[in-house]
């Protein structure tokens, strides 16, 4: 039954657990035991007192102290850390009021410079270890039912609780300093890794044609998706200032490509993990997207839609700067009336679809080629579906040392 709750969620989860006590008790015949009072009350005992130590502005106070004992030796804070995190749960009986001390070890590694997921990882793990130590806590009042009768006290469990789990999460904390001493490469190291990999070399294995058929392997090479990344560089000029939205799967290569074009160029890259997010995520401002066909069609057919809506003149003004921004982006036209047109496009219909879109899109990349009509772009400032994609990665499939080159130059991965 938890199974089945568990795909529901939220309420549904608690309703499956109740309908199999039910068949158990009614059903089975498996009479229910006494309701479990001790750990009900200190449960509640537990959630009043830090809903009180929030209330009386406790919590902020704590945060206040944490932070400066985190601030004393900022180069330590992987060390330090877990520790406060074990203080504050050990003594509040709850890992809830850890959260608010996660903000300020991020910020604090940011600025010693130390990766903030090792001090973060470990003082999580330390927040749930205090718990099973603390006096106070569900758990420990749970196991000292269960050890009570063979006569172990309180004082006893806390005895072998609380240096087992510090022990615990000093061995964590020293495993992960112990990874912080490796050397980082050198220059000579760096470059021969990079000319130990061929153009042809495997880059990816992906599924494909899973719509249309049976899925099949395919086996990406390297030169692929650096050639996605220089064509990404090279058509609209993204660099490290952008902010990319990424919502396709990673089954999807376009999904790749983003992924790795934020990668290597160094920019910020907004994941979008629910369907149900991806309007929202434009709030953001993010400077360009990757798309699919059915997603680029829905923008085309908003476009024509606002096209469909001006005069008959302005309609045919901003058809003719449509078509001329398509010669620009795709057939790479450099003539003064083509650059000059798609301005008109832009201030007619581009504009007003660009601040729906937060107000910053440039590009509007498709992963794949639509399946029938026109697959030209149609927005001035939004890159089209992947036949223009591909027809511009012609363009920029320069020899393997060329483009390598280049790459070189866009981001080196540190230690």
């Amino acid at each position: 039954m938890i199974v089945i709750g568990a795909r529901y969620g939220g309420l549904g989860l608690g309703m499956m657990g109740g309908l199999g006590v039910a068949i158990l008790s009614f059903l089975m015949g498996d009479l229910p035991s006494d309701p479990p009072v001790e750990v009900i009350l200190m449960i509640a005992a537990v959630v009043t007192a830090a809903g009180t130590l929030q209330a009386a502005g406790g919590v902020d106070y704590l945060v206040g102290l944490a932070e400066k004992a985190l601030r004393k030796h900022p180069p330590a804070i992987t060390l330090v850390a877990p520790l406060v995190a074990y203080v504050f749960t050990l003594f509040a009986g709850t890992g809830h009021v850890a959260y608010a001390i996660l903000p300020v070890i991020a910020e604090v590694s940011r600025e010693a410079g130390v990766r903030p997921e090792r001090p973060l990882s470990i003082s999580v793990i330390a927040s749930q270890q205090a718990i099973t130590a603390s006096p106070i806590s569900a758990a420990t009042v749970a196991l000292h039912l269960l050890v009570s009768g063979a006569g172990i006290t309180l004082g006893g469990l806390l005895a072998v609780c609380i240096p087992a789990t510090l022990a615990g999460v000093r061995l964590l904390t020293a495993a992960q300093v112990s990874g912080d001493e490796a050397e980082p490469l050198g220059d000579a190291a760096w470059e021969a890794l990079v000319e130990a990999v061929g153009p042809e070399d495997p880059f990816l294995m992906i599924f494909t044609s899973g719509t249309t058929g049976r899925p099949k392997g395919v086996r990406l090479p390297q030169r692929s998706i650096v050639h996605a990344i220089d064509a990404g560089n090279s058509s609209c000029g993204i660099g490290p200032d952008d902010l990319g939205v990424h919502f396709l799967p990673f089954a999807h290569v376009a999904g790749h490509d983003q992924f790795f074009l934020a990668l290597a160029l160094g920019h910020a890259l907004l994941l979008v993990l629910r369907r149900e997010d991806i309007e929202r995520s434009f709030s953001f401002g993010p400077t360009y997207a990757f798309s699919v066909p059915l997603i680029y069609d829905r923008f085309r057919t908003a476009v024509e839609t606002k096209v469909d809506s001006l005069s008959p003149a302005l309609r045919r003004m901003a058809r003719a700067s449509l078509q001329a921004g398509v010669r620009v982006r795709v057939e790479g036209s450099r003539s003064l009336g083509d650059r000059m047109l798609p301005r008109v496009a832009d201030r007619l219909v581009g504009g007003p679809l660009r601040q729906k879109l937060g107000g910053r899109m440039g590009a509007l990349f498709c992963g794949a080629a639509l399946a029938g009509g026109d697959a030209g772009p149609h927005a001035p400032g939004h890159s089209g579906s992947g036949r223009g994609r591909r027809s511009r990665q012609r363009r920029v499939n320069r020899n393997w040392d060329e483009v390598l080159k280049r790459q070189r130059t866009y981001s080196r991965p540190s230690a």
